[in-house]
C-alpha cells in the first residue's frame, strides 16, 4: 500500500472524529450554559377541565359530559417558560370519535401544551364516559296548577299545545311517566297570557333533568276566578272615653278580610264587627292586638288573619258664642272722651270642651286701639284676645268710635289704657261639635 495514501486516508479519518467529537461537545457545553442560564424546572396544574374534541354519532348521547373530572398534570420545561404558564395554556382533551356504541369505556386523556413544554403526568391519565343511544317520544301536556293567593284560583288554562316531543337518552326516556305544564298566577289577579316550561316527571312525580322537550316553553291563557267574598272590618267600640274628649279616628288592620261560606249567608254579608272594645273612660289614643272577629253562623274565614285596631282619643273641640261683651277703648288721646257703638259685641269661640266650661269673665277682652286718634269719627275692628288654648273663629263686627274733646279743659292725667275688665259672669257655653 502506498503509505502517502494510507496516511491520507488516516488523517481523514481522525478529522472526521475529531469534528464529531467538538460537535458533541458544543452542544453538550450549549446544553449545560442554557441549563445554568434557564434551567428545566417542573409544575402542577390541579383540576383542569376536560373538553370533548370528538363526539360519537348522532345517534348517540354522552350522558356524563358535564360531570367529567378534572384531572391534574404536572409539566416540564425550561423554567422561563413553565414560570409564565397559566391552566388555560393547557388544554385536556379526549376523543370520543371512536365510540360507536352505547355503553361504558375508558378513554385516554391527551393534553394539548405550548412549544418548548413536556407533558409529564396526567392524573388520571383516563376518564370513564358513559353513551346511551339518543331517543324520542310523544307525551299528552297536563297542566298542573300550582298554589294560589287567598281567594283566588286557576279556573282553567287554555295552552297552544296539547303534545310535546321528548328527546333524551333512552335510559332516562324510560323513565318518563308524564309531561306537566306548571302553571303559576304569581301576583296576577285577572285573566292574563303568559309562557311556561314543560317538565318530564318520573312515576313519583321527580322532576327528570337531562332532557329536551319540544316544543317549550309553551304559551297559554289563565283564566282567574275569586273564591269567597271580601268584606270590611269595623271596630265595635262601646263605651265613652273621659268627659271632654272623643274618638278622633279609628284604623283597623287588615282592613278587609275573604271570607266564606254558604250562599245565603254571604249575599247578606255587607261587613264584620270586632269584639267589642270598651273606650272606658280613655284620655289617650290605645291599640289593642289580635282582636276576635264576630263572624256569622256557617261563615268563616279564608285565611287566618290578626285584626289589629288603633282607637285615636283627642280632647273633644266645641265652638260657643259669647255675647254681650263690652268693648273697651285704649290709648285715649289726653282731652278725648271716647263714645263707642255698640257698647257690646259677641264672639265664637272654638277649644277644648272642658277649657270653655272654665271661662271666667276676664278671660276675654275687646279692644279697640285709639293710639294716635284725633277727635273725629272712626270705624274700628275690635282686637279680641283670648287664653291661647281657644280659637276666634268669628270675629266681632267693626265698631263705630266718636272721639270728642271734653266740654271743660283742665288738668287731665292723659291715661294711656282705659280697659275697664269684663264684668259679670260669661253665659254657660252652648257646646256644639
Amino acid at each position: 500500500m502506498d503509505p502517502k495514501r494510507a496516511l491520507a486516508g488516516w488523517l481523514d479519518g481522525a478529522m472526521l472524529w475529531r469534528a464529531f467529537f467538538s460537535l458533541v461537545l458544543a452542544v453538550l457545553l450549549w446544553v449545560w450554559v442554557t441549563n445554568l442560564e434557564d434551567p428545566e424546572m417542573s409544575r402542577r396544574f390541579t383540576q383542569l377541565p376536560v373538553q370533548v374534541v370528538q363526539r360519537p354519532p348522532a345517534d348517540l348521547i354522552v350522558l356524563d359530559q358535564d360531570k367529567l373530572p378534572g384531572v391534574t398534570v404536572e409539566v416540564r420545561g425550561p423554567r422561563s417558560v413553565v414560570q409564565t404558564l397559566s391552566p388555560e395554556d393547557l388544554r385536556p382533551e379526549v376523543d370520543l370519535g371512536g365510540v360507536t356504541s352505547p355503553g361504558t369505556q375508558e378513554v385516554p386523556v391527551r393534553v394539548r401544551a405550548p412549544r418548548r413544554v413536556r407533558i409529564a403526568t396526567v392524573t388520571p391519565a383516563t376518564v370513564t364516559v358513559t353513551v346511551d343511544r339518543l331517543a324520542s317520544k310523544s307525551f299528552a301536556l297536563e297542566v298542573e296548577k300550582q298554589p294560589s293567593p287567598a281567594s283566588y284560583n286557576i279556573a282553567r288554562v287554555d295552552k297552544a299545545a296539547d303534545q310535546v316531543t321528548v328527546k333524551g337518552p333512552a335510559a332516562d326516556l324510560g323513565r318518563v311517566a308524564r309531561v306537566v305544564l306548571p302553571v303559576s298566577l304569581g301576583d296576577r289577579r285577572d285573566t292574563f297570557d303568559a309562557q311556561f316550561v314543560p317538565e318530564a316527571r318520573d312515576a313519583a312525580n321527580a322532576r327528570i333533568a337531562g332532557l329536551t322537550i319540544e316544543p317549550s316553553p309553551v304559551a297559554a291563557t289563565v283564566v282567574v276566578s275569586r273564591t269567597g267574598r271580601t268584606v270590611s272590618v269595623v271596630a265595635n267600640l262601646v263605651g265613652a272615653p273621659a268627659d271632654g274628649y272623643r274618638v278622633a279616628s279609628t284604623t283597623v288592620t287588615p282592613p278587609f278580610v275573604v271570607v266564606d261560606g254558604a250562599a245565603d249567608a254571604l249575599n247578606q254579608l255587607i261587613l264584620i264587627s270586632t269584639a267589642p272594645i270598651d273606650l272606658g273612660g280613655q284620655a289617650k289614643p290605645f291599640s289593642v292586638y289580635d282582636v276576635q272577629l264576630q263572624l256569622p253562623v256557617d261563615v268563616h274565614l279564608v285565611d287566618a288573619v290578626m285584626v289589629n285596631v288603633q282607637v285615636q282619643i283627642e280632647r273633644q273641640q266645641v265652638r260657643q258664642q259669647f255675647s254681650a261683651l263690652r268693648v273697651a277703648p285704649l290709648n285715649v288721646g289726653a282731652g278725648l272722651r271716647p263714645t263707642v257703638t255698640p257698647t257690646e259685641v259677641a264672639i265664637t269661640l272654638s277649644g277644648p270642651l272642658d277649657r270653655l266650661r272654665q271661662l271666667s269673665g276676664g278671660d276675654i277682652q275687646v279692644e279697640v286701639d285709639l293710639q294716635g286718634l284725633g277727635a273725629g269719627t272712626y270705624t274700628i275692628t275690635p282686637r279680641v284676645t283670648v287664653p291661647p288654648d281657644l280659637q276666634v273663629v268669628e270675629q266681632p263686627p267693626a265698631v263705630r268710635i266718636q272721639l270728642e274733646r271734653a266740654a271743660t279743659p283742665g288738668p287731665h292725667p292723659s291715661p294711656v289704657r282705659e280697659a275697664p275688665p269684663q264684668t259679670g259672669v260669661l253665659p254657660r257655653p252652648f257646646l256644639s261639635p
